[in-house]
């Protein structure tokens, strides 16, 4: 079986780039799960974050998620 080697195909996609740092919507169900992909990523795109907050997680944890990718996405 042949397995996908998403990183390679990244670096290709990067690659023919160029000097161009296009724009990049990203989904991002948390800041710390998240965090190492918004970080590389940004070096190649402008990112926009989307979230999408399910109505089974507890109001805490979905302020919480949200302030965490706020906090992120200032930077």
């Amino acid at each position: 079986m042949n397995k996908i080697n998403y990183q390679k195909q990244l670096d290709k996609v990067i690659e023919n780039l160029g000097e161009t740092k296009p724009t990049l919507l990203l989904h991002s169900c948390c800041a710390p799960c998240s965090s190492y992909v918004m970080e590389y990523l940004s070096q190649y795109f402008d990112i926009t974050l989307t979230t999408t907050i399910q109505i089974s997680t507890p109001k805490k944890s979905m302020k919480k998620e949200s302030t965490n990718n706020s906090v992120w996405s200032v930077k």
